[in-house]
């Protein structure tokens, strides 16, 4: 009765023990077949927080505007590792689920926030559409191209056509200018252009504006360089109508008399002698009132008249004077700074 015991208790150890190595097999076997099973639909796991430059476009696209920033490729923004496709596009891959289809929201990168966008990904024979969400942000300003500094004549206008403002998305920009001055000497002016989500940027200029350059004496009449007032102006009149004076007067005495008329045809009248000529007599001086100096006689108001301009202009820098004055005896008077 013992042995017989003791042989139930052997046996049932052992049938505990196999149905336990047959439940592990049968565990084995499953998982194994698990893992052997191929995955049937795509995986696409996108990165953390994309963000997206403004007016950036899809690889492959053309755009001349844009050829500064690098294009979106779709596997820029996944995490391949963790992702499981056969193809990946931004464009429709055919076998997409027309539901998916619907619920298609276009890629945007020209309106700055936060956006969805989507890729297709194919596995096998399975195609599924994956949305995502990003953010486009505009980092990238203006620049504005031209010298740092200019230089000016006293009257000459700032040219800012020789400055040129650029976007990469937004091209060619206006540019303003703060701080432009007329005034001779140097000094900064700032050009300013700003694109169309209102980033600026500025560029200083130093400008050099010469002074205006002072007229030579021969450039200017000498009666208008030296007088100035009231009383010099007077002067001039007064000079100026003796000279008038002068001039009718010696215009009168030039013209010749008119000849007699012949007594006869037949026997022309003998000519009448030439009078004698009066001989020179020396000029005199001037009135007592007249304050200027005499200088010297040139017999004529013509004569005179034509060299006291330029007399004027050689004693201005020598002897200081200021005025010439000729009178209808063609004497010649001056007169000296005060």
């Amino acid at each position: 009765m013992k042995n017989l015991k003791m042989l139930l208790k052997t046996t049932k150890n052992k049938v505990f023990v196999g149905l336990v190595v047959v439940f592990m097999i049968g565990a084995a076997g499953f998982i194994l077949r698990t893992l052997a099973k191929p995955i049937a639909d795509p995986v696409i796991k996108f990165k953390d927080h994309l963000v997206l430059e403004y007016g950036q476009t899809f690889s492959g696209e053309t755009d001349e505007a844009n050829d500064m920033l690098p294009g979106v490729s779709e596997e820029s923004l996944i995490q391949k590792e963790q992702s499981h496709y056969d193809t990946l596009s931004f464009n429709e891959i055919e076998g997409a689920d027309p539901s998916d289809k619907a619920n298609v929201i276009p890629f945007d990168t020209k309106t700055l926030g936060k956006h969805q966008g989507f890729v297709y990904a194919r596995l096998d024979k399975t195609v599924k559409v994956f949305p995502f969400n990003y953010e486009v942000k505009d980092t990238h300003g203006p620049i504005i191209e031209g010298d740092d500094t200019v230089t000016l004549t006293h009257d000459e206008a700032f040219d800012i056509s020789k400055y040129k403002a650029h976007d990469i998305v937004d091209g060619t920009l206006e540019i303003s200018v703060e701080g432009m001055k007329d005034d001779a000497g140097t000094f900064d002016i700032t050009l300013r252009a700003t694109d169309t989500n209102e980033n600026t940027v500025e560029k200083r200029v130093k400008v050099t504006r010469h002074e205006k350059p002072v007229e030579t004496p021969s450039a200017q009449n000498p009666l208008e360089r030296y007088a100035s007032g009231e009383t010099q102006q007077a002067s001039r009149s007064d000079a100026n109508s003796g000279r008038s004076s002068g001039s009718k007067s010696n215009a009168n005495a030039s013209t010749p008399a008119t000849p007699s008329k012949p007594a006869a045809p037949s026997k022309p009248a003998a000519p009448a002698a030439p009078s004698k000529p009066v001989a020179p007599t020396k000029p005199a001086q001037p009135d007592d009132d007249f304050d200027g100096t005499l200088y010297k006689s040139y017999g004529s108001f013509e004569a005179c008249f034509a060299v006291a301009d330029d007399l004027l202009m050689e004693k201005t820098w020598s002897d200081d004077w200021n005025q010439t004055y000729c009178n209808d005896r063609g004497d010649l008077f001056y007169w000296k700074w005060a």
